[in-house]
This record gives C-alpha cells, structure tokens and sequence, in this order.
C-alpha cells in the first residue's frame, strides 16, 4: 500500500499543474514520516507543500495582497482518492489500510512533527487531533484552503 501511495503522489504535481494552470505551486517533501497512531500499527504521513500564487486572476496584477485567493481542491482531492483506491491489491488487503487527506498549515505541521518526535500517539476524533497528555489542533476539514503559504 505504501509504496502504491507514493507512486499515486508523483503525478500528484501534473495534476495539480493540469488542473490549476499555474496558480498553485506543488512541492512534495521528499521525507515519509512514521507515527504512532491509536488505530493502527503502522502508520505513516507524507506532506505537500502548495504554494499559491496571489497575482495570478488579479485585474492587473495590482494589490494582490488585498485579494484574498480561494483555491477550490475538491476536484483534485476526489481524483487523488479515486486513483490511491484503485489499488490493485485493495480487496485482499480491505480494512488493513487507511487513507486521510486533510490541509495543514505550516505551523501546524512543525508542531506535529515536534509532538511525533516526542512519541505521543495521535487519535483522530471527528475535526481534531488528540494526543496523549493534551490535544493537537488540526483544520477543520470543511473550511476553506487559505492563500497563506507553509513555511518551508
């Protein structure tokens, strides 16, 4: 499973490129990290960075900063679902293997890591991420992607 994830994630880039025509930027982090996680033994995130460029659309390029951009990636999230399920070996392996995809902003990402990094195993309950000994803030899934770029 994992190494089929990873291979749906290369033509991540082009579809986003194909999809977006340039407004977004994509950078896979080359680096795969495990987790703990309270529902699986084997647990492992991997992260794209988007980077979206505010001129593009703006009537004459002017002000961008002052027009906040709304990226719409319902489309490109449906289609990176569809192709990761389409798995050759999904039925032999069903309800062995897990898929979450959710927006994470920057400084949410460094705290994650810092929390992975200290061993506290994460629990997804509905729109947060908990840990033992407190809670780990996470984006709620239906809101909307905002234009802030991830520190990189």
């Amino acid at each position: 499973w994992f190494a089929w994830g990873k291979d749906c994630l290369q033509n991540l880039v082009m579809l986003f490129e194909t999809t977006l025509e340039g407004t977004v930027k994509v950078r896979p982090w080359p680096e795969w990290f495990q987790f703990k996680d309270s529902e699986w033994p084997h647990a492992r995130a991997g992260f794209v960075a988007l980077r979206i460029d505010r001129s593009a659309n703006t009537p004459g390029g002017a002000n961008p900063d002052s027009a906040k951009r709304i990226i719409d990636l319902r489309e490109i999230v449906v289609q990176i679902m569809k192709t990761m399920s389409a798995w050759p070996e999904a039925q032999t392996y069903m309800n062995r293997f897990d898929l979450h995809i959710r927006h994470v902003k920057g400084e949410d990402l460094k705290e994650w890591k810092k929390s992975q990094e200290a061993g506290v195993v994460i629990t997804r309950v509905g729109k947060q991420l908990t840990a033992e000994g407190g809670t780990l803030e996470a984006v709620p899934e239906d809101e909307g992607f905002d234009d802030e770029p991830a520190d990189q």
